[in-house]
């Protein structure tokens, strides 16, 4: 067998993870990640950006063990990022167009300019551990952060029944009986169509509080200020989430 005579050497670096401190050995990613983020970036769905950031992820990591599909959305994010600056900086520019009104004009400015984001300045709002909690009079549950393999699959062509099922079975690691010696119900282990049932006899309140969990899951942020080169308005940006720093 020829082996090729043109090699390269990569650096290797150790990421810690943020929710779990569980240390991972990664490479930068090289020619071929960085043309799988561009396929994404032109789609621009964020489907496909998702699927992206999870298949880099994946090559990068060299930890033999390590399984790509039991990373929460924090540390995917977090794992995503460390790769990327590794590779080409930490420097990221964002598009924008000037949504300002001059004083004494009836139509926005237009202007075309770019925030300049620096991914070293990345942060989320304080992680927590998470304990056993009162869902309904019979049942506790136990919270976790989103699985970035469940949040990924949430299709936009889903109904709203699925999707809400696809974002509970995410944040749900399981559902208790307070009868004593009761089993945990691991909500992976159930269909879609078992979890929308349960769902079903949830009431609003009961409901709200799984959205709240969701709601207040702490984003990857950035904030910026630059100013429009065409009315000179001062923008403060705020980013969140992968998709909004490559967008």
């Amino acid at each position: 067998m020829t082996t090729n005579p043109l090699k390269t050497s990569t650096p290797i670096f150790e990421v810690t993870l943020p929710t779990t401190q569980q240390k991972v050995s990664c490479r930068p990613f090289l020619v071929k990640e960085d043309r799988i983020l561009l396929g994404a970036k032109e789609s621009g769905t964020p489907e496909d950006i998702a699927l992206a950031v999870q298949q880099i992820v994946r090559n990068c990591v060299l930890d033999r063990d390590f399984d790509v599909t039991k990373l929460n959305t924090i540390d995917m994010n977090a794992l995503f990022l460390r790769i990327r600056s590794e590779a080409v900086g930490n420097v990221v520019k964002v598009d924008f167009v000037c949504n300002n009104t001059p004083e004494g004009s009836e139509q926005e400015c237009g202007g075309e300019f770019q925030f300049v984001l620096d991914l070293k300045t990345a942060t989320h709002r304080s992680l927590q551990t998470f304990e056993e909690v009162e869902l309904t009079p019979e049942y506790m549950v136990k919270f976790r952060y989103p699985l970035f393999e469940k949040i990924r699959n949430i299709k936009s062509t889903d109904t709203e029944e699925i999707q809400t099922a696809k974002k509970v079975q995410a944040v749900v690691d399981y559902v208790v009986s307070k009868d004593k010696d009761a089993k945990e119900i691991v909500l992976d282990d159930l269909s879609l169509e078992f979890i929308n049932e349960f769902i079903e006899g949830l009431t609003t309140d009961q409901l709200g509080i799984i959205n709240q969990f969701i709601d207040d899951i702490p984003e990857m942020m950035i904030d910026a200020k630059t100013k429009c080169p065409k009315c000179g308005f001062e923008h403060d940006g705020h980013f969140e989430n992968l998709q909004s720093f490559f967008q």
